[in-house]
């Protein structure tokens, strides 16, 4: 961040969130906000892939808990919240669909069929092993000017539409949370012995 002193103006720049404030004495006259260090690939790729590899933990957790405790791996992999809600196999499934359809419905890559039916831990560990390779291949360029593309699908009965930017802040990062929120909290329900930070993983970039 930085101050320069115009006259009898001042003028404040701070590099994130970009913002440029000018203001004369105690009025902001003119105010502006940029995203040309920010990309949309910042707020999709490496948030996808931290929440896989966090939920990939967490599951080799519940499957050694598992072993520990002579109980079958269907106690957890099968476990709901709630009667009408569904699995952990699900949640994982949901999660590893969600981030790798973003690819696809941005334009960004080409997104092989993965058929949704796993029931063990390693079948689930391989699932979201070959999500995060497709994750791992997409390019930061590969999303460049994607914020005002046009995302258009059916979400059961729905018809959703969205720009590139609302596609990502109001259904992708929501649902994303949402399925490995889920996932987390049935193994920890279960007694598995996870918390905050398994959930949270390594920071982006570490």
């Amino acid at each position: 961040m930085f101050v320069k002193q115009l006259g009898s103006r001042c003028q404040i720049k701070s590099s994130f969130p970009i913002i440029s404030l000018t203001f004369s004495r105690n009025r902001i006259s003119r105010a502006s906000f940029t995203m040309s260090s920010v990309s949309l690939y910042d707020f999709t790729v490496p948030v996808a892939i931290k929440q896989l590899e966090s939920l990939r933990a967490v599951l080799k957790k519940a499957e050694q808990w598992c072993k520990d405790n002579g109980k079958p791996e269907s106690t957890i992999t099968e476990g709901r919240l709630a009667p009408d809600m569904l699995p952990l196999t699900f949640q994982v499934q949901a999660a590893c669909n969600m981030s790798a359809k973003c690819i696809q419905r941005l334009e960004a890559g080409d997104v092989p069929f993965i058929e949704d039916n796993e029931k063990t831990f390693a079948e689930l560990d391989a699932r979201i092993a070959k999500n995060l390779e497709i994750l791992k291949a997409v390019k930061p360029e590969a999303l460049q000017g994607k914020e005002s593309a046009k995302v258009e699908f059916k979400a059961g009965p729905a018809e959703l539409k969205f720009t590139g930017l609302s596609y990502v802040q109001q259904f992708l990062l929501p649902n994303l949370f949402f399925h490995t929120t889920t996932a987390y909290a049935i193994v920890r329900a279960a007694g598995v012995t996870v918390g905050k930070f398994d959930f949270l993983g390594a920071p982006i970039g570490q």
